[in-house]
């Protein structure tokens, strides 16, 4: 309902996060309508927090909404408003944070605090003995191989 205004704008995802395209409409103008929303955060893709570490990929859309835990954000008012579980919420909040086992012979048994899900994939690449393609992962989990792998491989 907040962007009946706008015509040409489109949601190209929705859910806990939702993805806006503009298209030729003022974005100051939607993210004024948006932000009448008490239960969702909005930024412009060029602004949108590092921590959610894909602000500038060619996929993501000109705006991005992010819903509080509990709330959805939906296209279609006919659809059932109550959200049994679902993931894309705020990674930092404390309800959002999962269990990480690991287990096998290259992986030295220890506790670790709160990591994010970027750091399972060079941790998969250096366990498979493939090369990881660029990321903002910071290696943290290599630290549980018992015989990490050179950076370049």
């Amino acid at each position: 309902s907040y962007l009946k205004d706008y015509p040409q704008t489109t949601i190209q995802w929705s859910g806990a996060l939702a993805g806006f395209d503009f298209g030729t409409e003022s974005p100051t103008a939607i993210f004024a309508s948006l932000q009448q929303e008490k239960h969702m955060q909005c930024w412009p893709k060029e602004k949108l927090p590092q921590a959610f570490h894909f602000g500038s990929h060619r996929r993501i859309p000109d705006g991005i909404c992010l819903a509080q835990i509990g709330w959805i954000i939906s296209g279609n008012r006919w659809l059932p408003q109550i959200n049994r579980g679902q993931h894309g919420f705020d990674p930092a909040h404390p309800d959002m944070h999962g269990i990480l086992i690991a287990a096998g012979r290259k992986i030295v048994p220890q506790k670790l605090g709160v990591i994010e899900n970027i750091e399972i994939y060079p941790l998969l690449c250096a366990l498979l003995t493939i090369r990881c393609e660029k990321s903002d992962a910071h290696k943290v989990l290599l630290k549980i191989i018992s015989n990490p792998l050179p950076e370049k491989m």
